[in-house]
């Protein structure tokens, strides 16, 4: 919604809705505008509050109305028993969000034009084939979707098991709350770095090792610098998802668990 000011401490708000005149100085809106009618919180009705491209709750009084009204922005595709986290469960598989109410229950969404978050790879929603997840290593923390990077990750959603040993081989298996406990993903499923460490063509300095008991030796995030630096030590060639997916020309390979693509393809100077 776009807003502009008129007068002194007037505010107008211009959309697809009737405009709202509000008070800046605080006092109760002003003007003709008034509430959409409530009605029913049914499967197959609608609320007057989307779902954002992010997955979350967008503006609005979030209260239901019939869905030929101006107001709606969201149909109701379910309603189910318990809070979010039985919802992402329970909840159709187009769902791109959902709305806690006052009863317990939780109303299952879908918006009635784009964004849809619950598309596959979007990050919101229903966790699904095709979908990306986010999980560290240590297990301390549920898989959470995210929006996909690429098309391949990272933690590409593959299919969903009983076991761990359904997954096919090269697959991840995480564990997760549910009838089907299991997620077969793909790699990348650890990273909290989205993109590549250093930009193709670009030039580094050659990284410093550091020794950590127990673990072996770790090599730092090599630092970029001008190919002309005296102190440049290899050209990025481009980042992969893994080592055999560099070019034929690379020298060295850095690879981190926490980024995503995971490895980065040098060629030295």
């Amino acid at each position: 919604m776009l807003t502009g000011r008129i007068g002194c401490g007037i505010e107008i708000g211009t959309g697809s809705r009737p405009p709202i005149v509000r008070d800046l100085q605080g006092g109760v809106p002003q003007g003709t505008y008034s509430p959409a009618p409530e009605a029913a919180w049914v499967k197959d009705g609608c609320v007057d509050t989307g779902i954002t491209d992010e997955g979350g709750l967008g503006l609005g009084p979030q209260q239901a109305v019939t869905c030929d009204s101006q107001y709606a922005e969201a149909k109701i595709v379910d309603i189910v028993d318990g809070g979010e986290r039985t919802a992402r469960t329970e909840c159709p598989i187009d769902t791109d969000g959902f709305l806690d109410r006052p009863t317990g229950e939780t109303a299952c969404l879908r918006n009635l034009a784009g964004p849809h978050a619950g598309d596959p790879g979007k990050g919101g929603g229903i966790l699904r084939v095709g979908d990306c997840i986010y999980a560290p290593d240590d297990g301390r923390a549920p898989p959470t979707e995210r929006e996909c990077y690429d098309r391949d990750g990272p933690g590409k959603i593959r299919s969903f098991a009983k076991k761990k040993a359904q997954c096919r081989d090269g697959d991840t298996a995480t564990r997760r709350a549910a009838p089907t406990p299991v997620i077969c993903h793909g790699a990348g499923a650890a990273a909290v770095r989205l993109g590549p460490v250093a930009e193709t063509g670009a030039c580094v300095k050659k990284p410093a090792a550091l020794s950590l008991p127990g673990l072996g030796t770790s090599v730092r995030t090599p630092a970029q610098v001008a190919c002309s630096d005296k102190t440049a030590w290899a050209r990025v060639l481009g980042a992969a998802r893994g080592k055999d997916r560099c070019p034929s020309a690379t020298d060295y390979t850095l690879t981190s668990s926490l980024s995503y693509p995971s490895t980065s393809c040098l060629r030295r100077l």
